[in-house]
């Protein structure tokens, strides 16, 4: 099998792959979570992955990954048959999916839905943020200074 896949490949070497070096970016700094979509059965769940690429794609290249969703995820919640209400958008370049969160955060796709946007790296974070609010420490007092005479 190997002397057959020289035969069609022909003779290579490392030096043949120069240039190939890029790494694999698993940082997913190119992904966007929008959330407050409309909650929509799955009859409808084309339709609004339609939307969002129609909006999406006039602000970055939009990874094709050869699906109807051409990038943009919309989980589904099995148990109620309709969506989650959110949805993840894959950009081809960590800009575009920068200008999508400075553009689209706050965008009113209708009377009962505005978009929250952040990258998909900040969900972490805000997902871990305390339910209540707790109040930083004072600083330390500073001794007043005696009035100049």
């Amino acid at each position: 099998a190997d002397r057959q896949l020289s035969r069609v490949m022909g003779a290579y070497d490392d030096e043949d792959l120069e240039g190939f070096d890029r790494k694999l970016d698993l940082s997913m700094d190119n992904v966007i979570v929008v959330d407050n979509l409309p909650v929509v059965p799955p009859a409808k769940v084309d339709k609004l992955i339609s939307v969002l690429h129609r909006l999406y794609s006039k602000i970055g290249d939009i990874v094709d990954d050869g699906s109807s969703g051409s990038g943009i995820y919309m989980p589904m919640d099995e148990g109620k048959g309709e969506s989650k209400g959110f949805a993840f958008v894959e950009f081809a370049h960590k800009k575009d999916a920068d200008h999508a969160v400075e553009q689209t955060d706050g965008h009113q796709l209708d009377k009962a839905h505005v978009f929250s946007v952040c990258k998909f790296t900040e969900l972490s974070r805000i997902i871990s943020a305390p339910d209540e609010y707790v109040a930083p420490p004072p600083p330390p007092a500073v001794p007043a200074k005696a009035p100049c005479d």
